[in-house]
């Protein structure tokens, strides 16, 4: 096989999950061992259908989630239909967790579409009730990863951007400010308070 799309390549003991959107895998290994020996080792793979994806019989409806629904609902609701927008039906901490939790987790498909949902919802921040503002702070370590990659990405003197890192920069960048006015108009909130809060070595100097 040419074996031309590569979907993952790992080294040493460093491998983690990864998604094929297809029914059938090659895989090509390299050793550097000299000699041409028996190594005296090996390694397996466990391959798992992903489900709760997409339907693709009627039958499904009935009894398996699919987040490429979900994805679509939510993106209708946030483009489509202004007045539930605007009432804050959306705009609530369970669904700003559970697409960050997604966002989060390693390997998981559609993520470039559960970006633009999260970043959807923090461009109207002042849609969450005082209540129940987001942890914004959940972000923070995509944000890290986002500009360690921004910075490798002008080491090697690339003038553009990934489009996907440019969607996680857009995300960044949204968070951030929907933070900063968070703060500004519920100063008294836990969330503004755990973040104006100094740390405890900063406190005792």
């Amino acid at each position: 096989r040419e074996c031309q799309t590569q979907i993952a390549h790992f080294r040493g003991r460093a491998f983690s999950p990864f998604v094929v959107h297809a029914d059938r895998l090659f895989y090509r290994f390299v050793s550097n061992t000299e000699g041409g020996g028996e190594h005296g080792w090996g390694y397996r793979f466990h391959a798992l259908p992903m489900r709760g994806l997409q339907w693709l019989r009627e039958e499904q409806v009935l009894r398996d989630a699919s987040l490429e629904w979900a994805c679509w609902l939510l993106q209708f609701m946030l483009n489509d239909v202004e007045a539930l927008v605007a009432s804050g039906a959306v705009h609530n901490v369970q669904v700003y967790d559970a697409l960050v939790s997604y966002l989060r987790r390693p390997g998981s498909p559609y993520k470039h579409r559960v970006v633009s949902l999260v970043t959807q919802l923090l461009n109207k921040p002042a849609l969450f009730p005082a209540a129940g503002l987001p942890n914004l702070t959940s972000l923070a370590g995509i944000s890290r990863v986002v500009l360690e990659r921004c910075q490798a990405e002008k080491a090697r003197g690339q003038l553009f951007l990934p489009r996907s890192l440019l969607q996680l920069v857009e995300l960044s960048i949204t968070a951030a400010t929907a933070q900063r006015l968070m703060i500004r108009t519920f100063p008294d909130s836990a969330m503004a308070k755990a973040l104006l809060e100094p740390p405890p070595d900063a406190a005792d100097a």
